[in-house]
This record gives structure tokens, sequence and C-alpha cells, in this order.
């Protein structure tokens, strides 16, 4: 005899298994299958290549500018100023652009390796098979449904799968995004850092390095609230309502965690980078008064001979 209510219970918990199996493949694709290959940085480098050689021609005008002012107020011991700044203008930027790339590389390549386990299954493995109630984690790849759900609680457990699904869709999103926005940083970097020469606009020096500091940060941050995520799922006593409901905080909070990243580094690189700013024209302003130092000197020389 045709059990309708068994047909509707098989059909939500396939259903069911296939929202969790695609939640954990969009985490799971997004730290371990998601990174900037070299492909993607040689065209934002390209870019970047680009950018310099148009913005060359108005660093060097607007050195000349600076140094035309500062000769029309008087002010000639400071020529030397905007000199030194056109002179390093390209070696910043090749610098900068060249630690970013490194330093990405280089903290995503740790991510994966914090989030790898030799014994057990990983930090992502044990979020979704806690929504999945799976209990034998080494005989599936990805999150199974619990095949002996009941059916009062089936309706919950589809709303449930729902939100998880949406959490991890909108974390996968986010961490996708910190990707093209690092790309873009790195294209548009001699905007920031060509016009050295130009005082009002050092501190979009200071703005493109807190963001890209925020960005390349924003993953391992959430690689850690997603571990920390497992270890109290671990550490639950409850495997029901309770693990459930603290990987699903923890997915939420991991979404939120590269936007507190980015305020983060904001909120606490102003003093060091106002003081970094006060280093550079302090460096810059001692160059000038050794350099207008031993240009006296070599006229008093050539005076007395």
């Amino acid at each position: 005899m045709l059990d309708p209510l068994g047909s509707i219970e098989d059909w939500v918990n396939g259903l069911l298994e296939g929202v969790l199996n695609s939640a954990w493949g969009l985490v799971h694709a997004a730290f371990y299958s998601t990174g900037l290959t070299d492909a993607q940085w040689s065209a934002a480098t390209f870019f970047t290549n680009r950018f310099v050689a148009v913005l060359a021609s108005a660093t060097v005008a607007v050195a000349a500018f600076q140094i035309i002012k500062l000769m029309i107020a008087g002010r000639s011991k400071e020529v030397l100023t905007p000199v030194v700044a056109l002179v390093a203008a390209w070696p910043a930027t090749a610098t900068a652009v060249w630690l970013a790339v490194r330093t990405t590389g280089a903290v995503d390549r740790l991510v994966m390796a914090m989030l790898k386990s030799q014994s057990g299954p990983t930090a992502i493995e044990t979020i979704y098979r806690t929504f999945a109630g799976a209990e034998d984690a080494s005989s599936i790849s990805g999150p199974t449904v619990d095949t002996n759900t009941t059916a009062q609680n089936i309706i919950v457990f589809a709303l449930l799968a729902l939100i998880v699904w949406l959490v991890s869709l909108v974390l996968t999103i986010v961490l996708e995004f910190r990707n093209f926005a690092l790309l873009v940083l790195i294209a548009f970097a001699p905007v920031a850092w060509m016009l050295l020469p130009a005082e009002t606009t050092r501190s979009w020096i200071r703005t493109w390095t807190q963001m890209t500091v925020g960005l390349i940060l924003a993953k391992p941050v959430a690689a850690g609230m997603l571990m920390l995520s497992g270890e109290l799922i671990n550490a639950t006593a409850d495997d029901g309502w309770g693990a459930m409901l603290t990987g699903l905080v923890g997915i939420i909070v991991t979404s939120f965690s590269p936007a507190a990243t980015l305020a983060l580094v904001r909120f606490a690189g102003v003093s060091p980078a106002a003081e970094g700013d006060a280093a550079i024209n302090s460096g810059l302003a001692s160059t000038k008064r050794n350099a207008s130092g031993a240009m006296r000197t070599t006229t008093r020389l050539l005076a007395r001979r």
C-alpha cells in the first residue's frame, strides 16, 4: 500500500541533503578552491603597469609644480623634497605591489594549512555534519542527512537547512569579494603611490595600505572563526540543537568577520599610519638638510679656490 507521508518525508530528506551538501560545497570552495591564481595576479599587475605608464608624466608634472611653488615662495632649500619623492615613487609602488601579492599568497596557503586536519574531520566538515546529524565522519566527503529524522521535526530542519545555505552563500560571496577587491587594489596601486610628490595625496597611501592589510587578514580571521566554532561544537555536550545553533552562530559571525577585520585595521592603523607619515616627512627633511649642507660646503670650497 502506498504511504504518501513516507514518500513526502523521503522527498524532504533528499532535498535537505542536497541543500546541506550545496552549502558545504560553497564554503569549502571559498576556502580551498577559490584562491587567487597567477593568471589573476598577472591580469591585475598588467593594469598596474598601464597606470604607472599613464601616471608617470603626472608624477613629473606634480613634482615640477611643487618645485616651482617652493622656488616662488623663496623656499629653495626644500626643493629636494619633491625631487626625492619623484625618484622614490616608482620603487615604492613596485615594492608595495610585490609585498601585497606575496603576502596574500602566503596567507592563503596558511589558511588552507590551518583548516586541514591530520586526524578526523576539518572544522568545516564538523560544522556541516552537525547540521546534517551525521554520526560517521570518515565515510563521507561532505555532510549527509540522518535518515532517522522524525516527521515532526523535518520542517524545522528544512528551515534550518535553508538558513544555513543562505548564510553559507553570503560567506562565499564575501570571500569572493575579498579576492576581487585585492585585485582591484593591486591594479589601482599606482593611483595612490605614484603621486608621492603631492603632499595632499599621501593620505591615499595610508588608505590603500589599510584596505589591503584588512582584506589580506580577512580570510585567516574567518578561518579562525570556523575553527573556533568547530571546537565549540566538539566541546558541546548536547549533540542536538545546542551544537547546531553553535554552528549556525559560528557561520553568521564568520560572514561578518571580514567587515569587522577591515574596521579594526582602520581603527588600529590611524596612529601608526600618522607616525609613518611623520617618519617619511622627517626622512625627506633630513635628506634635504644633508644635501643642502653638502651644497653649502662645496660652494665655500669652490669660493676659496
